[in-house]
């Protein structure tokens, strides 16, 4: 059992990473290795390319309805 503390760290890193595992999985189905590989250097270029993920799942979604 965790403290309160550990167990919110402990879930904000499960989700940090369920996110950058999509986020790779996203890149990956649409054939963009280097942009997985600049993402994992870079930051800010990890942001960019969230934001982009959701923007097109979003569209799809939108599409599909």
């Amino acid at each position: 059992m965790c403290n309160l503390s550990e167990c919110v760290e402990e879930r904000g890193e499960a989700n940090a990473t369920a996110r950058i595992n999509s986020l790779n999985s996203w890149l990956f189905a649409n054939g963009r290795m280097n942009d997985a590989i600049k993402a994992a250097n870079d930051p800010s270029y990890q942001k960019k390319l969230m934001a982009e993920m959701k923007e097109a799942k979003g569209a799809k979604g939108k599409a599909e309805t």
